[in-house]
């Protein structure tokens, strides 16, 4: 397969020899601190990084960034409402335009089990305290959506710092997990 080649005759993704490199675009705006553990979910044609934990300053994170592909560039989102704890190591998906997020770790000493949910059309927080059911705390473990479910697999108990080898489910519409095993 033929590369392609740059004005100079270069092409812009390798190096003499067999290795290759990807020249990255500039992007616009102020992007977020350097952080792992966060959350990243597409919606439409935007990145939406949530929480994470800050590798230069050492801490939990509960911001919320935007990053939009049309234009490249990155916005800090001021959001309202019942802020969660900064977090890392937690799940999140998107349902019916609000980013989902449960659990992780609070970067001192506790995992979480809490529940929250950001409308995506005002960027509004707020805690659901009436999940009935909620599985014991937990990170570092993952979710998925099917329909109007949370699924989530896994994960280190808050509990005993175990492995967890469990399904909870949690239905969006009334806020009610179930345990599969």
């Amino acid at each position: 397969m033929e590369k392609e080649k740059s004005n100079n005759g270069q092409s812009p993704f390798s190096l003499p020899g067999k290795y290759t490199i990807l020249q990255f675009p500039k992007t616009n705006g102020t992007s977020p601190n350097s952080r792992n553990s966060h959350t990243a979910l597409i919606v439409d044609d935007q990145a939406i990084i949530f929480g994470g934990f800050d590798i230069s300053n050492k801490k939990a994170l509960n911001d919320v960034w935007l990053f939009n592909f049309e234009n490249l560039s990155w916005t800090k989102v001021n959001t309202k409402g019942t802020l969660p704890t900064p977090r890392y190591c937690h799940c999140a998906c998107v349902w019916n335009n609000k980013l989902v997020v449960f659990g992780g770790f609070d970067g001192d000493s506790s995992r979480l089990n809490d529940l929250f949910m950001l409308s995506l059309d005002d960027f509004r927080w707020k805690q659901i305290e009436d999940a009935q059911n909620s599985p014991e705390a937990r990170s570092h473990h993952h979710c998925v959506l099917h329909g109007d479910n949370m699924i989530v697999f896994g994960g280190l108990s808050g509990v005993s710092l175990d492995r967890l080898n469990d399904i909870k489910i949690l239905d969006l519409t009334k806020h009610r997990w179930y345990s599969i095993i």
